[in-house]
């Protein structure tokens, strides 16, 4: 009855409702069967619900840099789309691997729903364990010593200066 309560909290309700009946569900005491059955099926939702936004980010984000940025060989966008096997040609380890070694060496702390939008490799080898990584709730970015995070909703404004020596983004 309790798992049926909260479930019934959960129907059209958005991500962070969603979010909220999951830890809840976590937390409290039931059949092992149905607590994983159930919090399997609300994981799946929520997989879903971020890889969609995920994706609709990422398009936005192309079509923003589009003719206004150059493309560059270090910038990487999370492949959302074949991710999810929503296409023909599932994503190749190639078209991965620097987000997945950027979410290990400094965006290590995200939360289980909070998939990536955008990779920066900054490092010299290009393996992606330096730079930034843009997800909708957050901005990490990692040199080989440090990492940090600024939450999207902290940042005000950006402003990117390029010169001669002095090239920089400033939030």
């Amino acid at each position: 009855e309790r798992i049926q309560e909260l479930l019934g909290m959960a129907q059209g309700q958005d991500f962070n409702a969603l979010v909220s009946v999951y830890e809840q569900l976590d937390a409290e005491s039931f059949l092992p069967e149905l607590k994983n059955d159930t919090l399997e099926m609300i994981a799946k939702r929520l997989e879903k619900i971020r890889t969609d936004e995920c994706e609709l980010l990422v398009q936005k984000l192309q079509d923003e840099m589009a003719g206004t940025i150059k493309e560059n060989a270090r910038h990487h966008f999370y492949p959302a789309e074949k991710i999810m096997a929503r296409t023909v040609k599932p994503a190749s380890p190639e078209e991965t691997s620097t987000i997945d070694a950027a979410l290990s060496a400094y965006a290590a702390g995200r939360s289980r729903f909070e998939y990536p939008v955008f990779a920066a490799d900054t490092s010299r080898n290009h393996s992606g364990r330096e730079g930034m990584l843009l997800t909708p709730d957050n901005l990490y970015y990692g040199t080989r010593m440090n990492s940090y995070e600024i939450p999207v909703t902290s940042i005000a404004s950006i402003e990117a200066s390029t010169g001669l020596l002095n090239r920089k983004i400033t939030l």
